[in-house]
């Protein structure tokens, strides 16, 4: 069984395609990144408030959550 550490840079690069794929097509607004998706799924599971900058990422989470994701038109 592989370790956490072992599959994070997968996952990262199969997040940042993803959204990449979504900034090319128009569908996912520039702004979003692959950060933005992974400190929006730590905030749902608990957010970090230990962490530098934490009250300024979640503001934006809150932001770009209320706004949605998506590109205009879509």
């Amino acid at each position: 069984m592989p370790r956490p550490g072992d599959v994070r840079p997968r996952l990262k690069d199969l997040i940042a395609a993803i959204i990449q794929s979504g900034h090319d097509d128009g569908s996912v607004r520039p702004e979003v990144t692959g950060s933005t998706v992974v400190r929006f799924g730590a905030m749902l599971a608990q957010p970090m408030t230990a962490v530098s900058g934490w009250d300024e990422a979640a503001e934006e989470q809150r932001t770009v959550f209320l706004r949605g994701i998506a590109s205009a038109g879509y």
